[in-house]
This record gives structure tokens, sequence and C-alpha cells, in this order.
């Protein structure tokens, strides 16, 4: 027997899903993932997802990402998220009943309570009263009061096509990530933000989270984040976030799609702006414009902010806001990348790895080694070595690798921006290898014959010790590392004229591209 007045349909007619995208899932035993053609018997939720089903004989409901209803009576009851509605069906919203002709969508999100019919009209039924709500007005859930309803966010008309993804770009301080399950863990950077995990700051400590299809949010000092949602559509990516505590600072990009932020007292969406907001309800408009569904569709415009008692008043920019600029122009710097290679021709060589990299403190610097001939190493993450203050960092590379020849690749990434820097290196530890080696006198001339053996070039110098004290330096090239004559020997011979016919001294040191000697003296020296 119908005893509700708006008995107008068949009541306990089953709810069917007619399209499942992304992550849904409906409850029986379990939590279990959800398919098109199910009945819904019990709950459904959704994450980075959408449902379509079927309500009654007429009605179509579209759920949104990170929603969640329950059946009560045989009919959905909103529990939380956002809902669209078609055509003739009742629903349950708070234990009160409803009845939508037309179109209609319900917002269920954070401090944003409220239904608003698009076209047709809604009827709510509070014990034996019912009352009804015409096209182009909202019912607040919270104040109960009814107001005038301009769709700006019809993010129901936009096609789901895959989830997108949140990534931490940044960080400064200690900021940590707790997962679903109560684990958490210090966060670095290029690390993935997943739905319903909360990210936390510590005093002096912020993160930058970049979204997909462009934009970021920086969460300020001592605040809590935790993203609900990101969907790729039809029209751009759709972000929904929840912030817990705290304060974030929002650089939205145009064109890109919807945005929407909730506290625990203030909703904001946006299509492309610069803003900031706390979870006391203080909004600030730095560029482009933000509306509160919270407040009525409130429009805040450039130069404007909201407080938290309500009071729209010019802007007022304060320290935090000034910093926040200050990181937004080193957002939007250029990346910087250098890398201090050993002196000398490429290839370049060193005895044991150790290369100096610069680039921004706020820089992911990830490093690739493929020795000759073979699979790459696994990659590695360098830190800076230097103060997160200081304009331009160093890392280091270092490593204690076998000998050979390595390809280096340097990869900078910093606010979706890349540079790398390649280079061929050698390690090397032998000296090079002196063969044949003679010294032959006429009269002045001094003449020196000999080889030399190495993978690199060689440079040696000569130093001739005469009779009477005096002493005479002279430097050679040698490049036994030439194609045909890798760890061949390269014969050499060089005439000197001497200071005088007396015996002479000569003592021959041989220094390769990564500093390994050799030393052959007088008294090893064939005559």
């Amino acid at each position: 027997m119908c005893v509700s007045l708006l008995c107008t349909t068949v009541a306990g007619a089953q709810l069917v899903l007619r399209d499942v995208s992304g992550t849904v899932e409906q409850q029986r035993t379990t939590w279990q993932t959800a398919r098109s053609g199910d009945n819904v018997t019990q709950a459904l939720r959704t994450g980075t997802g959408r449902a379509t089903f079927q309500n009654g004989a007429s009605a179509q409901v579209l759920m949104g990402s990170s929603s969640a209803l329950e059946l009560y009576q045989n009919e959905p009851n909103f529990m939380s998220g956002n809902f669209y509605l078609q055509g003739e069906g009742k629903f349950y919203v708070q234990g009160v009943h409803y009845f939508n002709s037309g179109k209609v969508r319900v917002d269920l999100r954070g401090n944003e309570q409220r239904i608003a019919v698009i076209d047709g009209s809604l009827r709510i039924a509070v014990g034996t009263q019912v009352s009804t709500l015409n096209s182009g007005l909202q019912y607040n859930l919270k104040t109960l009061k009814v107001s005038p309803f301009t769709e700006s966010d019809p993010w129901y008309l936009a096609r789901f096509v895959g989830a997108g993804n949140a990534q931490i770009e940044a960080v400064s301080g200690t900021v940590i990530l707790q997962n679903t399950d109560g684990s958490s863990h210090t966060v670095q950077p290029v690390e993935e933000l997943r739905p319903g995990q909360t990210l936390s700051t510590f005093d002096k400590s912020w993160a930058e989270i970049s979204f997909s299809g462009g934009g970021y949010l920086r969460l300020q000092p001592q605040s809590a984040l935790s993203v609900l949602s990101i969907e790729k559509t039809s029209r751009g990516r759709e972000v929904q976030l929840k912030l817990l505590r705290g304060s974030a600072w929002n650089v939205v990009a145009k064109g890109k799609g919807g945005y929407q932020i909730t506290t625990p007292t203030v909703t904001t969406a946006v299509r492309g702006t610069q803003f900031r907001v706390d979870s006391s309800g203080l909004v600030k408009v730095f560029e482009g414009q933000v509306v509160l569904p919270t407040s009525g569709d409130l429009p805040l415009s450039q130069g404007q902010q909201i407080s938290p008692s309500g009071e729209l008043t010019p802007l007022q920019i304060d320290q935090s806001d000034l910093d926040n600029q200050a990181l937004d122009a080193a957002h939007n710097a250029p990346l910087l990348l250098s890398v201090d290679w050993p002196s000398g021709p490429q290839p370049y060589a060193q005895q044991q790895l150790d290369l100096t990299i610069h680039s921004q403190p706020t820089s992911q610097i990830i490093a690739t080694l493929t020795p000759q001939g073979s699979r790459s190493l696994p990659p590695i993450l360098l830190r800076p070595t230097t103060p997160s203050t200081v304009p331009q960092a160093v890392f280091r590379l270092q490593g204690d690798l076998p000998e050979g020849h390595y390809h280096v690749d340097i990869l900078a990434k910093r606010f979706g921006k890349t540079r790398n820097i390649k280079g061929h290196m050698v390690i090397d530890r032998k000296p090079p290898t002196f063969g044949k080696l003679r010294v032959i006198r006429r009269g002045r001339m001094l003449r020196i014959m000999g080889s030399l053996s190495d993978q690199l070039p060689v440079t040696v110098q000569i130093t001739v010790q005469s009779g009477d004290g005096g002493q005479r330096q002279y430097t050679q090239h040698l490049n036994p590392a030439q194609a045909s004559l890798v760890n061949k020997a390269t014969p050499f011979e060089w005439v000197f004229a001497a200071q005088s016919a007396a015996q002479d001294t000569v003592t021959l040191l041989a220094t390769d591209q990564a500093g390994n000697q050799s030393k052959a003296s007088d008294d090893k020296l064939q005559r």
C-alpha cells in the first residue's frame, strides 16, 4: 500500500544499472564491482567514475564520482556526492522524500547541501506537508531556504572518458601522506596522490600538487587535503578536492574543465582562476572568478574576498599571499639544468663517478647510466646537497662503478617542465703503460722515443734535469684512445735541445684524462 503523498509511480521498482564507467561498486555481502545490467539491492558507491541507473519506469539518474547512495524502502537515498536526475522519479535525501518531474541536480559534498531544479519541478514531502520547487530555484538542505538558481557547472553534460591523476610536484619541509589503510609515509616529489589518501603538511612545510589537464594547488603549512576524484571528460578534467584544515593556494588552468574544493565551511567552484581558500571559510580571488555554491552561488571576482563570517570586502593581501606569489614566479621560471663534466674532450673520464649537477632546489633530478653494450642500470633519484632556500641547488651523482664506458642521461623535472643532458663517461683506474723507452743524445740534442698504451687521451710531462742543477719541463699530448689504437701501443718520438752537453736526468710522467699516472725515470730508460 502506498502511504506517501508522492506515490505517482510504482513503489519498490528496482534500480537497474544502465551504464558504468570507472570505479563503481555495489554492496551485496561485500562491496563488489558493479556492472551494467546489475540490479542495485543495497547500496552503490563510486570512486573516480560514474554510474547511470534506471529509477522506476521513466526516471534516469546519473551518479557522479566520489558519491554514495543506499536503498531505503526500495528507493534511492542519496548520501553524499553529486547526482543528476531526468524524468519522473522518487528519491530520499536526509530522511526527506522528493519527487522530481524534469531535470534536477542534487549536491551533497562537504558544506554544499542543496537540490536545484534545472527544468520542470520538484515536490518535497516533510511529514504530511508537500511543497513544490519550480524551475530556476534551489533548496538549501541546511538552512531550508529557497533561492534563485542559475546553472554554472553542468558536469553531467560532459562524457566521462577515464580517471585523471594528481601528482606531488614539489615539497618543502615535512609532508606526510596517509593511506586509506591507516599507514603513512613521507612524501617525495612526483608521487601520485590517490583518491582517499590524506596529504598533511607541518610547520614551515608545503606541498604542490599538479592535476591532469593543467593547474596546481599548493597546500600551505599545517594543512590537510584529500583528493576525492579527478575525471577526464569530454570537456576537460573535473577535479574534486576536500580541504580538511588549513589553507590552499589554487592556480586553475583556464579552459581545462571543472575544479571544486570543499572545506568544512565553504565550497568553491571555478573554471580558471587564481585564488586562496581557508578551511575557516576565507576565500580570496587574485585572478578570474570563483562561485560559492554554499552561499547561493555568490560570485567572487578578481580583487574580492569573503570572510569566514560571510562579509564581502576588497582583497587584502597578507604575507602568506606574498609568499605564494613569489613561489608562483619560481614555478613559472624556466627549468635550469647544467652538469659540471670533467675537463677535457668527450668521452669524459673519471676514476670514480662523481658529477656535480645544478638545478632549482625543487627540481627532481633522475640519472640513468647505461654501460656500453648493456642494459641501463636502475634510475637514480638525486637529492639536493644545498639548502632549499638557495635559488640554484647542487646535486651530486656519485658511485663506485666497474671500469668501462657509460652513457649518462641526466633528466630534470619541475612543475611539469622537463630537460635532459646526455654525455659519455669512461670509468678508468688503470694508469698509462710505457713501452720501449730510449733516450739518445747527440751533443746538445736530446731524443726521446717510446710508446704509450691507454684507453684515454694522455698528457705526458717530460722533466729534464741538467747536470748543473738546472731543470726544464716539456709537455706533450698523445691520444692512444683513437679508433684503431684503443689499448694499443702508440709510438712517440720527441727531440729537445738540452741546456748543455752534460749528462742530464730525464723523467717522464704520463697522466691520462681520468687522472691515472705512470712515471718512468732515468734508471729505467734505455740509452
